[in-house]
């Protein structure tokens, strides 16, 4: 399944990277961009900083287990489950 949503409408929603981090997104890691696919600019737009992100998440690395802190710093853009654009069909 593949929930490509319109960033657009999202940030009519004021969907942000500080809402869905208020909303502990991020304890999804990875999970979270194969299920949205969001390209490099889409994270951008909804405020994705990498690294504030890295910085915010590694203030209280001792207080988490390592496997926890492995997961968070997994959230956010990834190469590995972006889009293609411009691929033809035959």
């Amino acid at each position: 399944m593949q929930m490509q949503l319109a960033i657009p409408v999202l940030l009519t929603f004021n969907l942000s990277v500080r809402v869905l981090l208020d909303d502990n997104a991020n304890e999804y890691g990875r999970s979270w961009q194969s299920l949205f696919k969001w390209t490099h600019k889409e994270w951008n737009l909804l405020g994705f900083d990498a690294v504030k992100y890295k910085q915010q998440i590694h203030q209280n690395a001792a207080q988490r287990p390592q496997s926890k802190l492995q997961i968070l710093e997994q959230w956010g853009p990834d190469d590995n489950f972006q889009i293609p654009v411009n691929v033809h069909c035959i």
